[in-house]
């Protein structure tokens, strides 16, 4: 792809990353799904509150992009650990949402692996003092992340991404200084 493709797929990615948290969110409420599925959405989903990711989220929709990358993520690992055929729309979402990971690890290059290591460290962080592992095991703390989450997705404003390829090469230089940190 050329940076303009990846540009346009990363907008429409931005465009729609409140809809595709909230599939996220119903893929981990789903009844049967196995608990690391589980793990793995939770972590995917606390990604979008950390307050220092990968890419600052004031840099306007360009700080969306990696939120919009991990969820892509999270998803075709939680489908890899329990979640396909739970629920045929949920599934679905999440399958075409997996099905774009192919364009993250083509826009990435080699930082792939670093990049999916990364989101593999996701359930064991903490954000906000909560792993994954306490979300699903404290309900008390489940219903404060369900809450703060709400509010995350009611204040998410889809914004562009500007600066062309400028923005392309920023993207890629900050997703390689934060997840070769990891190796």
């Amino acid at each position: 792809m050329t940076d303009q493709e990846f540009l346009d797929v990363f907008g429409s990615w931005v465009g729609s990353l409140k809809e595709d948290a909230t599939a996220i969110r119903a893929g981990y409420e789903l009844e049967g799904a196995e608990r690391e599925a589980k793990r793995i959405l939770v972590a995917g989903l606390s990604y979008l509150l950390r307050k220092i990711d990968i890419v600052p989220d004031y840099l306007g929709g360009l700080g969306s992009v990696d939120d919009a990358m991990v969820l892509r993520l999270t998803a075709a690992k939680a489908l890899a650990h329990g979640l396909a055929g739970l629920d045929g729309e949920i599934t679905d979402r999440l399958t075409k949402m997996a099905g774009e990971v192919k364009v993250v690890e083509e826009f990435l290059g080699d930082d792939y692996a670093a990049f999916e290591r990364y989101v593999d460290s996701l359930p064991d962080m903490a954000v906000r003092g909560r792993t994954a592992d306490a979300v699903l095991d404290d309900a008390g703390l489940a219903e404060q992340f369900g809450y703060e989450l709400n509010d995350e997705l009611k204040s998410y404003e889809i914004r562009p991404i500007e600066g062309g390829d400028k923005a392309i090469r920023e993207l890629r230089s900050f997703v390689r200084a934060k997840v070769n940190k990891k190796k």
